[in-house]
């Protein structure tokens, strides 16, 4: 072998530019070529014309600082080469950013933004961080703001600012927030009469909920309900009974009661009626007993009698003794 040629030998690229590596030698018998980085082996290209070899590693976007070796060999030896890649260091960059936009009161609020792997994201909201001035304001993981149910007081100019080892960069958009102001849906159905009968009343409504106000929204304008006169058939022929209460006494006449329900205002709110009339029963009561009588014989035996009276009212079961 000849020794190895490292033609572009240590390079500086941007960020995300393309880097082509040539490594080359000649000897006899032809050598081989092969690239490694920290002992591993990397693919190239490679082209042979007679004795010399060109070999070429290919890095299609700059990232990081590399470091990477090329070997050639051949029975007559080997010969080594470093060649080191290094990134220009640049400010941060955006793949994604917020824009311009208007948005309804109470929603969620997703603001965007996204930047190379190298830098940080941090909010602001006029100038003030955006996590400190609202308290419903979240700073997530992947960089996006979100603004909890978002109210007309979240209107104005956000910056995404992202920074790294360099420096910062930063995006801005103005959100608009509105309110929604309430509307009425359609009325809804007639109500029943106020009363059973005569003249009464009916109202029906309607809500303020196509759509609802947000929370700094005008409440909807214009009457929630409606009224207007009813009529039902004549008192005089319609009346509602209730059940019958317990007589009052349970014989020698008491007294039961119902209600009554009806719109005429002259229409007895209770009924009365007599009830168990028939005669409370009366125990009788007897008188004092009579002297006994004379014995029925005078001598040998015979019968003494007395009685008594049932004179109050009914008579007794027994009368003599």
């Amino acid at each position: 072998s000849s020794g190895i040629n490292a033609e572009y030998g240590d390079y500086t690229a941007s960020r995300g530019e393309e880097v082509t590596f040539v490594c080359a030698d000649e000897g006899v018998p032809t050598p081989t070529i092969m690239w490694f980085e920290d002992d591993i082996h990397i693919s190239a290209m490679a082209t042979t014309r007679g004795q010399r070899i060109t070999s070429y590693l290919v890095i299609q976007e700059a990232e990081t600082d590399r470091t990477f070796n090329c070997l050639a060999q051949n029975e007559a030896g080997a010969a080594l080469v470093s060649v080191d890649l290094a990134v220009t260091k640049q400010l941060p960059e955006f793949n994604s950013f917020p824009r311009d936009t208007t948005v309804d009161e109470d929603q969620d609020l997703y603001l965007d933004c996204v930047v190379d792997e190298d830098s940080e994201i941090s909010w602001l909201f006029n100038n003030q961080p955006a996590t400190e001035y609202f308290t419903d304001a979240l700073a997530l993981s992947n960089g996006t703001l979100l603004i909890q149910d978002a109210t007309r007081f979240h209107t104005g100019r956000y910056d995404c600012v992202a920074t790294n080892d360099i420096g910062s960069s930063e995006k801005s958009a103005f959100i608009t927030v509105n309110p929604i102001h309430g509307d009425y849906s359609a009325w809804g159905p007639w109500s029943n009469c106020s009363v059973s009968c005569g003249e009464g009343e009916q109202v029906r409504v309607r809500q303020c909920d196509n759509p609802l106000p947000s929370t700094n929204g005008l409440q909807c304008t214009g009457p929630a309900q409606q009224k207007r006169a009813c009529l039902v058939e004549d008192c005089e022929d319609v009346a509602e009974y209730g059940e019958w209460s317990e007589c009052t006494e349970e014989c020698g006449g008491g007294i039961r009661t119902r209600i009554v329900k009806c719109s005429d205002p002259e229409c007895p709110r209770v009924a009365m009626e007599e009830c168990n009339t028939d005669p409370c029963p009366v125990n009788g009561n007897y008188t004092e007993w009579t002297d006994w009588s004379r014995c029925t014989v005078e001598c040998g035996g015979g019968v003494m009698t007395r009685t008594r009276v049932c004179k109050n009212p009914r008579l007794c079961v027994d009368t003599t003794a």
